[in-house]
């Protein structure tokens, strides 16, 4: 399978709900039962299924109590039910319907499946259903799903000592599978998450990047913490996990998400700022960040695309490390639509590594509840990027 030129969609969900109310909450779960009942019938699901889909709409449609009053166990156990139901009737379509030529079929995931055998059952669950390339979360919250031989990345205690990378390229590739490794780049993990990002912050501290205001975990996006894309340092260690992975794994891509300095929601946050950063931009540009802002022209322009080149020069290092030795391997990255904002805040240029062809194909994640808004944002996206460019459109449950 070749990344072709267009459009093609990985799908994470069939639900969309946007009324979190207990009344909303219900309703939504009416009309989703009315439209899958047919959709099971029509798509050759079990007598034992279809049976489960009909006691289940006996169940909604007789929740309210004698003062319409709705309990919460009931609804979270039906909706629980539901969505089982859902999944059931989109693997019945998905194993119905091959993927086109040229069209990548996929999913991101975050492994729950920790033992060979329940990763094969995964690769089979994909087979059966059509899928083509798989995306696992390999390198996430300062550890990796595989032992990396560099000793950047710990190996993920919950895993028992199972190398899932070795297992899924395995599983995946006896079926048809690709297996593109998906790896967050700057981003370490979430302060107080239970994801340890302090076991890479404590022990490089100075690799951590900090916003204006000097802070290291982020208050515009869930208390994330950042390495600094500007430091040499993060820069080859990163690189080099990189490599060995594509080099001890036969993985079919190499997947860049966090490939983006810190969201920020005001020119005041701006990450960047960094003593290691405030110094290199001194020597290169002759000022400091923190001296300036957006009313100072010329110099926040110039500040904007440094940040947008450490980016961007990232990018074309790992592509050409990687490619050297894996030359089949395919690079992508997942991008924000909105390129100003992209470039403004948070240094992501992919129309840049679209031109270079530092990255085979994009991944636009149009996180956005109306089908109308997902269309405008790739059609926006196609009109700034060179022609053919390829685009996989990640969609995101809601």
């Amino acid at each position: 399978m070749t990344l072709a030129p267009g459009l093609a969609v990985v799908f994470t969900s069939d639900e969309v709900r946007i009324d979190d109310s207990p009344e909303g909450r219900w309703r939504s779960m009416q009309v989703r039962q009315a439209r899958l009942l047919p959709a099971l019938r029509e798509r050759g699901a079990s007598p034992e299924t279809l049976g489960r889909a009909e006691l289940l709409g006996i169940q909604i449609n007789h929740m309210g109590g004698r003062d319409g009053t709705l309990d919460e166990g009931q609804l979270a156990q039906f909706e629980s039910e539901l969505m089982r139901l859902e999944e059931d009737a989109l693997n019945l379509r998905l194993a119905a319907v091959a993927a086109p030529e040229g069209e990548v079929r996929a999913v991101w995931h975050r492994l729950t499946e920790t033992t060979p055998a329940s990763i094969e059952a995964l690769a089979q669950d994909l087979a059966g259903a059509h899928f083509n390339a798989f995306f696992p979360e390999v390198i996430y919250g300062s550890h990796a799903i595989y032992p990396d031989s560099t000793g950047l990345y710990p190996h993920w205690p919950h895993f028992g000592g199972t190398d899932a990378l070795a297992e899924l390229v395995r599983a995946c590739h006896a079926r048809g599978i690709e297996v593109h490794a998906w790896v967050h780049c700057f981003f370490i993990g979430v302060q107080g998450s239970g994801e340890e990002p302090a076991l890479l912050a404590q022990t490089h501290p100075d690799w951590l990047e900090r916003n204006r205001e000097g802070d290291t975990v982020s208050r515009d996006e869930q208390r994330y913490m950042f390495f600094n894309p500007a430091h040499p340092e993060v820069r080859r260690a990163m690189i080099d996990a990189y490599v060995a992975m594509a080099r001890d794994y036969e993985i079919d891509g190499l997947h860049l998400d966090y490939i983006r300095y810190a969201n920020a929601s005001s020119w005041e946050r701006l990450w960047g700022h960094s003593d290691f950063t405030r110094a290199r931009v001194r020597e290169e540009l002759g000022f400091d960040p923190m001296d300036i802002t957006p009313a100072d022209a010329e110099r926040w322009a110039q500040w904007i695309a440094w940040r947008e080149e450490q980016i961007t020069s990232f990018v074309r290092e790992v592509s050409e490390a990687v490619r050297a030795v894996r030359p089949s391997i395919r690079i992508t990255a997942a991008v924000f639509p909105g390129l100003e904002q992209a470039i403004e805040i948070k240094g992501q240029n992919w129309a840049a590594w679209a031109r270079e062809a530092t990255v085979d194909a994009l991944l636009p994640m149009a996180y956005f509840a109306d089908a109308a808004d997902v269309r405008a944002a790739v059609e926006e996206m196609a009109q700034q990027l060179p022609p053919g460019s390829p685009r996989v459109v990640g969609l995101a449950p809601f």
